[in-house]
């Protein structure tokens, strides 16, 4: 959006051809405007190059996505290219940050998806998107006409639209307005779209886009709001950014968290001479979508913004530096509880280095001080200590697998030992027999001295309860070589690592799953 006033529906009329087909977008930019030089709010009354082309798209083509795609990101390497330092600095590549996040599943979402790569020379191919949606198709189908003749007229308009034949298209909406019980939305959008877009008509195609915002305001949010911008523009147009601002203000009231529209009401804001205002939407959406910054600081709309909006990303690149803290901390904490032996020397001792290596990730990323590098490495330790969750895990299941096949193995050891200690428990019960017996027979043959028989009844007795407890205590004994030692041991330590690894979880949970940075996300 520029901040001159907008012409008339007269020289609107005057500067847009209406035989001039769309053309591809693989054509090349003129001199005049080179690839990073296209504004980021470009007025839509013009054809502009960089336009996406609608010859030959039907409304289901994959093509379109793929073109729409390639522009997004295009728009985002440019936005990235410009960036100040304050933004992104040279260490953006070490931080991993990414400000080309728009792929063919965020474009088939239309302008929600779009994000900060938006722009209004987009708005005709993005709304032929729009309407390959199931909603929009059970829409046509259900609330059109309900007779196959219009339907086949309706379908034939879109052609001539999207062809460039702009008398025809109109012609055949015209008749088909004309002869059907009732129209749904998308018939009034595309209506609107023709007159704003290609005919010149702001003041028409906002009644039409005044209609669908009403049909729509009670059905279907995303849509309502979508025509609520489309109307907004329109006002802003006709010379009238109070009551764009207004529109925009109500489609944000319907869609909070739809970015762009909040987005757009900061321009209008700013186009009706509300700075501050306009600074307070721009720093929620910049907290809603980090990429915005590119864009609000690109915008012309904004320049008197620029000073105030560097300020305070300034503070946010200091907040997101204090919100990292708590992870520093923590992962020290770790460490040190790591470092127990029987975590150390066990399976699990790669953790400590998988733990320090995220924190030398932290305090190296710390030299940036770009606001989306700060903001990605905030994000980016936060998915690495989420990841260190589940490598714990992991560890932890296993040593539970581990300790259970090594009490296995104990039993299985213990009744081995037992059973071979069988042969011995016989043996020594056959000398405390042969011994008893050999003392009852000293009894017999010497029964006249008392001597004798006590002496004899004393060894047999003997006898007797050494090799009971002899035989009782031979298996337990024999159940405890140095192979079961050793397994009893290594039972005991991955108890105590799995105790470790518990509070380990515990720490991590506290600190992964709350919202540490606050309004800066994470």
């Amino acid at each position: 959006m520029n901040t001159t006033s907008p012409p008339t529906e007269a020289l609107l009329e005057d500067r847009v051809d209406t035989d001039t087909a769309v053309p591809p977008i693989d054509d090349p930019l003129p001199d005049a405007i080179g690839e990073d030089d296209i504004p980021v709010f470009l007025p839509p009354l013009v054809l502009f190059p960089s336009a996406p082309s609608l010859v030959g798209v039907e409304e289901h083509s994959r093509a379109l996505v793929r073109n729409l795609t390639s522009l997004a990101r295009t728009r985002l390497q440019g936005l990235l290219a410009r960036a100040s330092e304050a933004v992104v600095s040279h260490q953006r590549g070490r931080s991993g940050i990414d400000a080309n996040e728009i792929g063919e599943e965020d474009v088939s979402l239309g302008m929600l998806g779009f994000g900060p790569a938006f722009s209004w020379a987009d708005a005709e191919a993005i709304w032929e998107v729009e309407k390959s949606k199931l909603f929009a198709r059970k829409s046509r189908k259900n609330d059109l006409v309900g007779e196959a003749t219009l339907s086949s007229h309706m379908s034939r308009a879109d052609q001539f639209y999207r062809d460039g034949k702009l008398d025809k298209a109109r012609e055949t909406y015209q008749q088909v307005e004309g002869q059907a019980k009732r129209t749904d939305f998308t018939f009034l959008i595309t209506q609107g779209n023709l007159r704003l877009f290609r005919l010149g008509q702001p003041a028409s195609a906002q009644q039409y886009y005044l209609r669908a915002a009403r049909q729509l305001q009670d059905k279907h949010l995303y849509f309502a709001a979508y025509a609520l911008l489309h109307e907004a523009l329109t006002s802003f147009y006709l010379g009238a950014p109070d009551k764009a601002s207004k529109l925009a203000g109500r489609a944000v009231s319907l869609m909070p968290d739809f970015t762009e529209a909040r987005y757009q009401l900061a321009q209008y804001e700013m186009l009706a001479e509300r700075p501050n205002s306009a600074l307070r939407e721009l720093t929620k959406v910049i907290a809603e979508d980090r990429r915005y910054v590119l864009k609000a600081l690109a915008d012309q709309t904004f320049s008197e913004l620029r000073g105030a909006l560097l300020e305070y990303l300034a503070e946010g690149v200091e907040a997101l530096n204090e919100a990292r803290q708590p992870l520093l901390e923590v992962g020290g904490e770790l460490i040190a509880m790591l470092d127990k032996p029987c975590v150390a020397n066990g399976n699990a001792a790669a953790l400590h280095e998988e733990m320090a290596d995220h924190l030398r990730f932290m305090q190296e990323g710390a030299r940036s001080s770009g606001f989306l590098d700060v903001h990605a490495l905030n994000k980016r330790a936060k998915e690495r200590f989420r990841e260190f969750a589940e490598s714990v895990k992991a560890y932890r299941s296993e040593a539970d697998e581990k300790i259970e096949e090594t009490r296995t193995q104990l039993r299985r050891k213990k009744d081995e030992l037992r059973k071979g200690a069988v042969g011995k428990q016989r043996v020594i019960a056959l000398i405390s027999l042969v011994l008893g017996l050999g003392g009852c027979s000293v009894v017999l043959m010497d029964a006249d001295n008392p001597q004798a028989v006590l002496g004899a009844v004393s060894v047999a007795f003997g006898a007797i309860v050494i090799g009971g407890l002899a035989s009782i205590a031979v298996p337990a004994m024999a159940a405890r070589d140095e192979d079961t030692r050793q397994l009893v041991g290594e039972i005991h330590d991955a108890e105590c690592s799995n105790k470790v690894l518990d509070h380990v979880l515990d720490k991590l949970a506290v600190h992964v799953k709350s919202d540490a940075d606050g309004q800066w996300g994470a």
